[in-house]
């Protein structure tokens, strides 16, 4: 089954892609989060482009564990796309992903503007990566 992992941030939409059964997380691209309604056409047009049958999606909690405004956010996101796809969409805690992509693009030796191109796909599959691993799944 083909999954797509989306990272939501206020700037820009993360997007990877990945197969239950090799259970391997691939960042693909992101998307200009201009407005929800173009967001979801891009994600529709993914879905069908890709055979995505999943969608998972990072929840952003505070370093204590709790829902921020921005979590609110991210679920009525989520809840709009759920009703525009018809697919099972769960979500992750994704806290940390976004420093962990961080470190591992300054490891790679990108320079500044090449790791804000690939930040968001990164942290989608880092996301995806999370989920396949077995973290628990947060139903919305």
């Amino acid at each position: 089954m083909n999954i797509l992992s989306i990272d939501h941030g206020l700037k820009r939409i993360g997007l990877a892609i990945g197969n239950s059964d090799r259970k391997i997380a691939t960042p693909i691209s992101h998307i200009n989060n201009m407005s929800e309604i173009f967001v979801i056409d891009q994600i529709k047009s993914i879905v069908k482009d890709y055979e995505i049958e999943e969608i998972i999606i990072g929840i952003p909690f505070d370093e204590d564990g709790n829902e921020s405004l921005q979590s609110d956010k991210v679920r009525k996101f989520a809840y709009l796309l759920k009703k525009n796809v018809n697919l099972n969409l769960f979500g992750i805690d994704e806290r940390f992903s976004s420093v962990d992509s961080e470190k591992m693009l300054i490891d790679a030796d990108l320079s500044r503007k090449k790791r804000k191109k690939n930040i968001d796909s990164l942290s989608a599959s880092i996301i995806l990566q999370r989920y396949f691993d077995g973290n628990e799944i947060i139903l919305l």
